[in-house]
């Protein structure tokens, strides 16, 4: 602020004072009376006044009004605005000069002349009110900043007692609001007094300042505003309520005519002005355009835009408690710039729409999330859903977003089907295998718990017989045949030869989640299974069951988009973002968002599996339809769950990665003879709608880029010795807990019949071995027992039955 004095004398100062006493107490007349021998005579007066003007505030530090935050595209096209108050701070320069010579002439004629408070203007006031002629309240614009300012002080400090002080018809409220407004006067120049009105004033019946008002009421700037739509605004602020020109244009018409008529006499405008201004009608003038508040405004980026939120929130740069970072975003005049950019958006969103339109009779849902891979930017995330409540106009409408989990505003997430072999897969070749080693892709298989690794949850293990999509026996194949056809008994077999733990972590690892919570009743079985760590109302972690394999741990389209990306980056995984940077109202940089990456998986391991994954999208095979234009390479995996209830394709070029899911978001219900978009299918797969949409905007999205091909594998996959005996250790020591538990869950027979005995043990799922011994127990009674193996279900007990003391 610049600073200046612009003193009041003594006899101005007492003449203020008497003039709130005629105001604000009900012996006004009287005080009236006694004003002139006061003043006149007074030395007493003149001392008490003297006092109190004296201590006048030294330091004027208002709290900043509050302000419009918004969010932006990448390219910084507006996507929605969050606020308190609907106000946008706009410098004197942006300000048309019609606006500030209508609020002056109407609100304070006298403000070039006076230093705060208005003498004249208060006493006239008194006189009008005292005798009935007008309400008026004699407030200068000075006073009337400083008690927006004290308001709005409170307001954003949520302090109940600064919004009363503020607002109070008391003597001790008008003499405080005195002294501000001469401290203001002696430390800001009129303009900055009166930009400063302009901007925190209400102007509306929910706009704040004039540049918010002009964009609602007029659709433009604050500066643009022609004559008769400023005398328009400056009339509102008396009675934003009453004189609205959108519910009231008749009052609001008078209004503006009377802002009008005073800046004629006043001198501000000529005649020749006064006629063409108030000639306007109305109608001509309004070019209302809704103020939103929150996402939907952002359209088919609604959902995006509500990701955007919660992951703001979640960033303790912005304060210390969620409830300071909300104020931030509803008060603080943020600009958050996010990282989708609109073309692709739409593009993602016509994709989907053209396979499974929006409010489509077979009530099916379609969501679509693309990743940057490298730096884990969210370049599109749309839905077949409109966004908000449900109504008779939009009877699908949701808030829930089908992309993410319960966390970031979505559900439980999906069932992924054969998509989850991708990570059977990278753990295989991790180990050492090769793409080309054969496996048992037989129609069905069946696979004992004992045979099953679960390091992290053994009692996970259980007997698993999975068989393949309608029966298909493909004999002994390679891993590359098994995952072109999606082969359910070769990936199984696979599976089965590793450790289910390395495969869930594998999965995490590069971005794959669950999206429900866990419950009470999941800790409770995990800690059975020997799993640890698991808490209440966590995201639930990915479970290492043997039918894993096939995608039965629910997850969300945005982390298999994200867990894709990891393999289109050499193995490096990122953390999804959705915004890039936010900048205060004054343009600081308070985050600028870099990515955050780590390698996850040795990038030999990673381009072994993108070769294998490129047979996915070929002729003939189950992704065939998700074949991209050009011969433009890329890599992926359908996934179709059991009863066709979830449908997805999952894939990506170097540049891109995207996930696709189709299924109902209320439950599970097969997609099996149903007539999608005007056309029947006995049964959807993932290849069906999945992978077209798929095609259809990675083939939009990238037709500009240049075609990239996927790194080739360019020597020995590293393996991290440290790491593998450590694993290994683990793995022993499991064994041995496991061996030990098993051998002490051994039923024990002794002292049961042989029959019993047997039965016991077989019914426990033991092998037993009969033979016998001299004993005391008396004869026919199982006198001693003997495990052999690791004493798990399935070896074998040996059995001695006594036949009496020996001889």
């Amino acid at each position: 602020m610049s600073t200046h004095n612009r003193n009041l004398t003594m006899k101005q100062a007492l003449a203020a004072l008497l003039s709130f006493f005629l105001l604000c107490g009900l012996g006004g007349s009287l005080l009236a009376a006694m004003a002139i021998p006061v003043v006149a005579t007074s030395g007493t007066a003149t001392n008490a006044v003297t006092k109190i003007f004296d201590d006048l505030p030294t330091k004027i530090d208002f709290t900043l009004p509050s302000e419009v935050s918004t969010i932006v595209a990448a390219d910084g096209t507006k996507l929605a605005s969050f606020y308190s108050e609907n106000r946008i701070v706009v410098a004197s320069q942006d300000i048309s000069q019609f606006i500030k010579d209508a609020a002056v002439a109407i609100e304070d004629q006298r403000f070039y002349q006076h230093n705060g408070i208005d003498a004249q203007g208060i006493l006239g006031a008194a006189f009008s009110n005292l005798t009935g002629s007008s309400l008026a309240g004699g407030s200068t614009i000075t006073q009337q900043y400083v008690k927006n300012a004290l308001l709005e002080k409170g307001r954003i400090e949520e302090d109940d007692e600064q919004i009363a002080a503020a607002t109070e018809q008391t003597i001790a409220r008008k003499l405080n609001e005195a002294r501000f407004a001469i401290a203001v006067e002696n430390q800001m120049t009129k303009d900055e007094i009166l930009t400063a009105y302009l901007n925190i004033a209400q102007f509306g019946p929910s706009q704040y300042g004039v540049e918010a008002a002009s964009r609602y009421f007029f659709s433009t700037a604050a500066k643009d505003v022609t004559l008769e739509q400023a005398a328009m605004l400056a009339g509102i602020t008396q009675a934003p309520g009453r004189w609205d020109p959108v519910s009231n244009p008749e009052g609001a018409l008078k209004r503006r005519n009377t802002v009008l008529g005073t800046m004629l006499e006043q001198g501000y405008i000529t005649q020749e002005q006064y006629d063409v201004a108030i000639a306007v009608p109305i109608e001509d003038m309004l070019k209302v355009s809704p103020a939103y508040n929150g996402c939907e405004e952002a359209g088919i980026s609604a959902n995006f835009c509500e990701y955007v939120v919660r992951d703001v929130l979640n960033s303790d740069a912005l304060g210390e408690t969620r409830d300071e970072r909300i104020s931030k975003l509803y008060r603080g005049g943020l600009v958050i710039q996010t990282t989708i950019n609109p073309a692709e958006q739409q593009q993602a969103y016509d994709a989907i729409i053209k396979r499974v339109p929006i409010g489509d009779p077979s009530g099916i849902d379609i969501a679509l999330s693309s990743i940057e891979p490298g730096t884990g930017n969210i370049r599109a995330m749309v839905q077949n859903r409109p966004f908000g409540n449900p109504s008779d106009a939009e009877p699908t409408a949701t808030k829930v977003n089908n992309n993410v989990g319960e966390d970031m505003g979505g559900g439980s997430g999906f069932q992924p089907g054969s998509t989850f072999k991708i990570f059977t897969l990278v753990d295989w070749i991790a180990k050492g295998h090769s793409p080309y080693e054969k496996l048992n892709g037989s129609r069905k298989i069946t696979i004992p718990a004992r045979d099953w690794k679960i390091s992290c949850a053994p009692g996970l293990a259980d007997t698993f017989s999975p068989s393949n999509n309608d029966g298909e026996n493909f004999g002994l194949i390679p891993a590359t045949t098994a995952a072109k056809y999606s082969v359910n008994t070769a990936f199984t077999q696979m599976s089965s030869k590793l450790d289910l733990c390395d495969i869930t972590r594998t999965a995490e690892a590069m971005g794959a989640r669950q999206g429900g919570y866990v419950t009470a009743d999941l800790v409770k079985e995990l800690t059975n299974a020997g799993m640890t760590g698991v808490k209440e109302g966590d995201i639930a972690p990915i479970i290492p069951r043997p039918s894993q394999v096939l995608g039965v741990n629910p997850t969300t389209p945005l982390s298999m988009a994200s867990a894709v990306s990891t393999l289109a980056a050499d193995g490096l995984a990122c953390q999804p973002h959705s915004f890039t940077k936010i900048t205060d109202r004054a343009g600081n940089i308070l985050i600028e968002r870099q990515p955050e990456c780590r390698q996850v998986i040795d990038k030999n391991v990673a381009r072994a599996v993108n070769g294998v994954l490129q047979q996915v999208p070929q002729p003939g095979a189950t992704g065939s339809a998700a074949q991209l234009a050009g011969g433009r390479p890329s890599g992926g995996k359908t996934g179709t769950t059991d009863s066709s209830y979830h449908m997805w394709y999952v894939g990506y070029t170097p540049q891109l990665a995207t996930s696709v899911w189709t299924g109902h978001m209320n439950g599970n219900i097969p997609m099996l003879n149903v007539t999608v978009n005007g056309v029947y299918y006995s049964t959807v797969y993932g290849g069906t709608l999945a992978a077209p949409a798929f095609r259809d905007f990675m083939n939009s999205a990238l037709a500009d880029q240049p075609i990239v091909p996927f790194a080739k594998p360019t020597g020995a996959i590293s393996v991290n010795k440290e790491e593998e005996e450590r694993k290994e250790q683990e793995r022993k020591a499991e064994e041995q807990r496991q061996q030990e538990e098993q051998q002490a869950a051994v039923p024990s027979v002794i002292g049961m019949s042989e029959d019993n005995a047997v039965s016991t043990l077989q019914q426990a799922g033991y092998v037993v071995a009969v033979g016998t011994d001299y004993s005391d127990l008396p004869t026919g009674q199982v006198a001693r027992q003997e495990n052999t193996g690791d004493g798990g279900p399935g070896s074998r007990i040996n059995l001695w039955i006594s036949i009496g003391p020996r001889p």
